[in-house]
């Protein structure tokens, strides 16, 4: 009776040391996994807010309120305050100027692509508009394309419709 007894004990201990084995992986698994769990898979940061900027256009100016932001995203609010059609286009240029027509305006097949950032197309008088868009640091030209031909030329750009707009490195980076 004594020799079944201790079978039936060395059995139960085999299998309890299996089930230890088993509960220690099973720990170590579940451990290893809560400290990956722990640190961040996807680090998300709130974008900053978009920077606007208020955009004036008269008989034959271009006002950029303020006149420099970081760069980031950027709200340009565009109003017509004068009493004809006009528009801004937005060229990245670093300080260098726009080559023109004949008639004073800018030729708009000469900016390469990537320099055209977009622009505010059509605005009618004491109207408002907003081009949203992303600007690296640089210089850059806001100005109106515009050329009227009421019996003569007249090209708003040619006029000083035109100003430059800067954008500096994003602050605190």
């Amino acid at each position: 009776m004594g020799a079944p007894r201790m079978v039936a004990m060395s059995q139960r201990c085999l299998r309890m040391k299996r089930l230890f084995v088993v509960c220690a992986g099973l720990g170590l698994v579940l451990g290893f996994s809560s400290i990956a769990d722990a640190s961040p898979r996807h680090v998300t940061t709130k974008s900053p807010a978009p920077k606007t900027v208020k955009v004036a256009l008269r008989e034959f100016t271009v006002k950029a309120v303020p006149g420099a932001v970081a760069a980031g995203r950027v709200h340009f609010k565009v109003k017509n305050n004068g009493s004809v059609e006009h528009e801004m286009v937005v060229v990245r240029t670093n300080g260098s100027p726009l080559r023109t027509n004949a008639d004073g305006s800018v030729d708009e097949d000469r900016i390469i692509d990537s320099a055209s950032i977009g622009e505010v197309e059509e605005l009618k008088r004491h109207k408002t508009k907003t081009l949203k868009t992303d600007l690296s640091t640089g210089t850059y030209t806001l100005f109106c394309n515009i050329v009227e031909t009421d019996g003569t030329k007249l090209s708003h750009y040619a006029q000083g419709m035109h100003t430059q707009f800067t954008v500096t490195a994003t602050s605190g980076r």
